[in-house]
């Protein structure tokens, strides 16, 4: 003999109906009355518990087991022994709407409409329901736009509402009037999910059948127009940079448009730049020197500031480091990547000063070039080793704050120093010209080595043993 089933779910084990489209015909057992008792069991279940009927996805919320029961006894008691399905849902229906509220019924008529008997109660408002009503041969159910005819179910933005009753008329994805952050569709008619509006009139293309071909109405296409939006009828580009000079600005008027211009504030028709910094020689302040270009300052045209390089002052002494020639490293200026870095050579460093005065070399802290940005450990130090540094000068590294991070001892033909890089900051070994330097040049060598330093942890005390 069989398991009974299940009023949870009847198909599933040894599967029994769930729906009347499911239904075991046979002349057998009465015409199959235990067989198909799954039906009403399954319209019984949904009652009691609520839940969405796995078939037709109908959603019945459960009005509780004590209340199922007792239209369930009572309507048992009025069944005749030819009573059919129907009669059973109709004498349910019935005793809900006598004894319960309008949601109890309407949850009575849902629960037996999910299993595909009966019309539905869609609005619960007493009254039986078109299951079809907008006739698009999608059900009460399974349509995610029950009052509004939408066969192809689309549903763009995925809320379980179709597009068609979800304010998008033309089912482009765009809502009609818009959304959280959306504009509203500027063609609702018709689908156009890209917006495009060539001609920015507020009209989507899609339904524009006047779009301008022509936007700056110099008789040249726009699909042929080297500058769409400004007339420039001849079509000239100085520059060659396929930007007509319409809507390519040259503020200088050199010829040359400001985004390949190497100057582009100061004429420069020959783009000089003597040392091939990628500043012209109009507005390179080194320009016999390469510099690196930071940045452009914006100017200020009310004040009749014009734009300027930025170039870096990394001793910020109002000099560019490249035009700055109190200290050379390995023969070079400093700034133009001869920074101070670990290496196992000694760089050789030459020093123009006077008593009294200060100067600065930057210090590269990692191993793997200038401006790299590593994270270091506590246990990570960099040592700084000097030969022949004259008695008169003090050596010490301070950061980009100005903190002094490492000094060097006070005399000595060979004098070190360490410190512990932090990620971040930039650093620079300052030198100072005591009393008895006069003037001239001063001549050393240095070394930066990255070491790692003993960590020395405190030991436990003996375990002691009572």
């Amino acid at each position: 003999m069989s398991d009974p089933p299940s009023m949870t779910s009847p198909t599933t084990g040894m599967p029994y109906p769930d729906q009347m489209s499911e239904i075991t015909n046979t002349s057998a057992d009465s015409g199959g009355v235990h067989t198909n008792s799954s039906i009403p069991n399954k319209a019984a279940f949904l009652i009691a518990d609520g839940g969405t009927h796995p078939g037709t996805n109908v959603q019945v919320s459960g009005i509780g087991k004590p209340a199922m029961g007792w239209l369930t006894y009572m309507s048992v008691l009025m069944m005749q022994p030819s009573a059919s399905f129907l009669d059973n849902r109709a004498t349910m229906v019935a005793f809900a709407d006598s004894n319960y509220s309008d949601q109890a019924t309407c949850q009575v008529r849902n629960a037996y409409y999910a299993v595909e008997l009966g019309n539905p109660d869609i609005g619960c408002d007493g009254d039986e329901d078109d299951p079809d009503a907008d006739d698009d041969d999608v059900p009460f159910g399974l349509d995610n736009c029950p009052g509004t005819e939408n066969p192809s179910q689309k549903d763009t933005d995925g809320d379980g509402k179709g597009d068609t009753c979800d304010g998008d008329s033309d089912e482009d994805g765009v809502p009609d009037l818009g959304g959280p952050g959306q504009l509203p569709d500027n063609c609702p008619g018709v689908p156009n999910p890209n917006q495009t509006d060539a001609n920015f009139n507020g009209v989507g293309a899609a339904c524009d059948p006047t779009e301008d071909e022509d936007y700056d109405n110099d008789d040249v296409d726009n699909e042929d127009d080297n500058c769409p939006f400004d007339e420039n009828e001849d079509q000239e580009d100085t520059d060659s940079d396929g930007d007509g000079d319409a809507c390519d600005p040259d503020s200088d008027g050199d010829g040359w448009s400001n985004d390949n211009d190497n100057a582009p504030f100061e004429p420069n028709p020959d783009q000089a730049d003597s040392d091939g910094d990628g500043i012209g020689d109009a507005q390179d302040r080194c320009p016999n020197t390469p510099d690196e270009n930071v940045a452009w300052y914006a100017g200020n045209a009310e004040l009749g500031i014009d734009p300027y390089p930025i170039q870096p002052d990394s001793d910020e002494d109002g000099i560019p480091d490249a035009c700055d020639n109190d200290v050379r490293v390995n023969g070079r200026f400093t700034g133009v990547d001869n920074t101070l870095r670990p290496s196992a050579k000694r760089f050789q460093i030459d020093i123009n000063g006077e008593s009294g005065g200060y100067a600065k070399v930057p210090v590269a802290v990692s191993s793997r070039g200038p401006g790299i940005d590593d994270w270091f450990r506590q246990s990570e130090r960099r040592r700084l080793e000097f030969l022949d540094l004259g008695r008169p000068l003090r050596a010490w590294v301070t950061d980009d704050d100005g903190r002094t991070v490492g000094e060097a001892s006070a005399q000595g033909r060979k004098r070190s120093l360490e410190f512990t890089p932090l990620a971040g900051h930039r650093y620079f070994l300052t030198l100072y010209f005591g009393e008895e330097f006069s003037e001239g040049t001063e001549s050393f060598t240095a070394r930066m080595t990255a070491e790692t330093a003993r960590v020395h942890w405190p030991k436990a005390p003996p375990a002691r043993v009572r």
